[in-house]
């Protein structure tokens, strides 16, 4: 009786196996876009192992709980780039007050409309964890992965806000045709902001748009006037990033979300991370970057997509107007450079040479040739100033145009 009643008990468990498979609902067809898990890096992971006896088990972390890990821009950056590229276990951090789409956020997404380079996903799959500056040559593909990053925090904050810096007006316009091309965020979500607007155009603008493409200076004064709501922003792409020194309007945004907003992932596109270590340092701490993803052309994952180019030099006049004010801004700009060349603060008396960071250069080292104090040591120091000022003032012109410039010049 008792062998009789294990061989019926057996025989009912392999019934309902065989229901079971039967009833199992089939795949879903391929999407257009690739998933990838979100704490992984494989299409395809390996079946996962029963843990060892010794060893609990270790559980992913609860996709309700939504972890943005922040920056940490007191590390040595230079020895950042050795880490682990596991960036969701770095990092211990708090839950970030965005609202989150949890099943969106249980994978990330990869377009398969153009062909996949080994080193772009690479790039995005670290710099969707934590705050990366991409150094990549030109042409290789940095709007790219920011596409894609953007994409992401798009499908994964659906009331959150993701911004688009580039240092001018044109390369806004070129990055949004770029990004509708790579990713195709919806057209109705996304704005171009700029000067030109009205603030009260762009306050509903900011309340209605999810997609901000701006240059620096428009989000600036947005955040110093309120009406961006910078609680709101959870991913921002700043191109052209070696301008961050000094008081660039990349900085100063920057400095102006910290203490309002520190859930926020930074992106930093560049072809030209600086001339030296102390410029890369300043860009890094100002834009609280933790990871460096560094390519040459003479890296190993480029080989195959570098090919011989030729560059040619096109030099583009300026409009009548601004060119009769550009010329009598630099005949009233050249007394103050003269005084700092004949002190050697300088090496040149060119504006379109000059820049903040190489007047911050030559004041430190007139300081350490002049330890002493005297009157004609604040005399410099004083030219100095203003003429960090006059620079300031001659890119706004040359760069954004008469009325940024009249703006900056206006008391």
């Amino acid at each position: 009786a008792p062998k009789q009643r294990a061989a019926n008990q057996a025989l009912q468990q392999q019934q309902q196996q065989q229901q079971h498979r039967q009833a199992r609902p089939i795949a879903p067809p391929a999407q257009p876009t690739k998933l990838f898990p979100i704490f992984g890096g494989n299409s395809h992971p390996p079946p996962a192992r029963a843990p060892a006896p010794s060893a609990p088990a270790r559980s992913a972390p609860a996709p309700s709980r939504s972890m943005i890990p922040r920056s940490d821009p007191s590390n040595d950056f230079a020895t950042d780039i050795f880490r682990s590229p596991e960036a969701p276990q770095q990092t211990a951090a708090s839950p970030t007050h965005h609202e989150i789409d949890k099943k969106e956020a249980l994978t990330w997404q990869y377009p398969i409309n153009y062909p996949r380079r080994d080193y772009q996903f690479n790039i995005i799959r670290r710099a969707l964890f934590v705050n990366t500056l991409v150094s990549l040559p030109t042409g290789l593909g940095k709007t790219f992965i920011a596409a894609v990053v953007m994409l992401n925090f798009f499908r994964w904050f659906p009331k959150s806000k993701i911004i688009f810096m580039a240092p001018t007006r044109p390369l806004v316009n070129q990055q949004i045709e770029a990004c509708f091309n790579i990713c195709g965020i919806p057209q109705q979500d996304t704005v171009e902001l700029t000067g030109h607007q009205n603030a009260d155009m762009r306050k509903d603008m900011w309340t209605r748009k999810r997609v901000v493409f701006c240059t620096p200076q428009v989000l600036q004064n947005d955040l110093k006037s309120g009406i961006c709501p910078a609680e709101d922003i959870v991913c921002l792409v700043v191109d052209e990033a070696h301008r961050a020194t000094g008081r660039y309007a990349y900085a100063e945004v920057i400095r102006l979300l910290e203490p309002l907003n520190r859930d926020i992932r930074i992106m930093a596109l560049t072809a030209t991370p600086g001339g030296d270590i102390r410029t890369v340092q300043q860009v890094v701490q100002n834009l609280k970057i933790a990871k460096i993803e560094l390519r040459t052309e003479d890296s190993m994952d480029l080989q195959q997509f570098v090919f011989k180019r030729t560059v040619q030099e096109m030099v583009v006049p300026c409009g009548r107007e601004l060119g009769e004010i550009r010329d009598k801004f630099v005949r009233m700009m050249k007394p103050f450079l003269d005084r700092l060349a004949k002190q050697g603060v300088l090496r040149t008396t060119d504006p379109g040479q000059l820049s903040r960071f190489a007047l911050l250069q030559g004041k430190e080292s007139y300081v350490r040739e002049h330890p002493q104090h005297s009157g004609t040591k604040s005399f410099i120091l004083k030219q100095i100033s203003i003429c960090m000022g006059l620079v300031h003032a001659y890119e706004l012109l040359t760069i954004h145009g008469i009325r940024p410039f009249f703006s900056n010049m206006d008391p």
